[in-house]
């Protein structure tokens, strides 16, 4: 066990590097820079502190998106039947304690982020802001991204600045654009914003046959290491968007209910997306577990029905021959049951395991 893992505390970016971060945007002086600090070795997906000298691998990162994905695993053809059914349980977890778990090692974890593969807690807070604050964000997506620290230090500081940030919607807002010439959305810091001529271009184009939503991609940090206190194994992280329904202006119920049926989609492709990275890893590294979060839920106002409908979709084209061993963490009781008493309504039992 090495010295450089840690718990997460206020200050967890000095616990995990030994200096104080001083973001980019940072104009004091009495404060050394985070780039004069950290060395960034992308040959190795390692980035070592200057400090300490430790090491952090933060493993390979890429985009993807649904059809990609598919095409990889090769979705229903004699390769995917390979394996057995798919199991699907839920269990009640602290997310943090599931990384530091070493049963865990190698398994995929789908975490709630911004389309920038990043956790800020409104769409004002840029990258430049720095990671630190994550500790004041007591939800799943900050948990997780402070669990691999390596991995967040690389997204937000190697991966893009301010100006040149991350959108992994952007393939499905250049290629099914809003109508007369109007740019039908807004997109800040991770954050997406969608009007209502593109929210109605975009479920047009869905009840064809082009799938827009499918465009969307999610961020995977793969062999990423868990840099919490007496861990030694790295994981997979998938890192995932939800629209942010609350943050929508919307005067109407009638103009809520395309954004919400828009939501459920991002969610459905989301999912189907980080099924595909954890079916990738079963067949190379013969890893058949993955843990899914309810995602687009709590601030971002996503109802809980939408989101099982999304997993559920999202599941049902996948519970033959993948082999998966799913689990849905939830952070109460409570809402296990809720999300039990959906999945017994909406997945065939043989496949359950609740």
């Amino acid at each position: 066990m090495t010295s450089s893992l840690l718990t997460i505390t206020n200050d967890w970016f000095y616990d995990l590097t030994r200096f104080t971060e001083r973001p980019y945007g940072d104009k004091q002086k009495d404060l050394p820079n985070v780039y004069e600090n950290l060395i960034y070795n992308p040959s190795e997906g390692i980035i070592t502190s200057r400090v300490t000298g430790r090491k952090l691998k933060y493993g390979s990162f890429e985009t993807l998106n649904v059809n990609e994905i598919n095409n990889r695993v090769g979705f229903n053809t004699p390769k995917w039947r390979l394996y057995g059914d798919c199991k699907v349980s839920t269990v009640v977890a602290d997310v943090t304690d599931l990384h530091m778990d070493p049963a865990n090692a190698g398994r995929v974890f789908q975490v709630a982020s911004q389309f920038n593969a990043l956790e800020m807690v409104g769409p004002k807070v840029k990258p430049s802001d720095g990671i630190t604050r994550y500790s004041s964000d007591h939800t799943q997506g900050p948990a997780c991204a402070m669990a691999c620290g390596a991995g967040t230090l690389y997204r937000n500081y190697y991966l893009q600045t301010d100006d040149t940030q991350l959108n992994m919607a952007d393939e499905m807002l250049d290629k099914f654009p809003a109508p007369r010439y109007q740019r039908g959305y807004t997109y800040e810091n991770g954050y997406l914003f969608l009007q209502g001529d593109m929210i109605s271009n975009l479920l047009w184009h869905q009840r064809g046959i082009q799938y827009p939503f499918n465009k969307i991609r999610v961020g995977v940090q793969r062999n990423t290491q868990v840099t919490l206190l007496g861990c030694e194994h790295n994981v997979t992280q998938v890192y995932c968007s939800a629209l942010p329904l609350a943050y929508h202006e919307q005067k109407s119920y009638f103009a809520e209910l395309p954004l919400h049926t828009a939501g459920q989609y991002v969610l459905e492709s989301a999912y189907k997306s980080t099924l595909g990275v954890a079916i990738e890893n079963n067949q190379q590294h013969d890893i058949p577990e993955v843990y899914l979060t309810l995602l687009g839920g709590g601030a971002f106002g996503n109802r809980i029905d939408h989101i099982m409908q999304a997993i559920t979709d999202a599941l049902k084209p996948m519970l033959k021959g993948n082999g998966l061993d799913i689990k849905i963490v939830c952070y109460t009781t409570d809402i296990q049951q809720m999300v039990d008493t959906f999945l017994e309504k909406l997945v065939l039992p043989k496949y359950l395991n609740l």
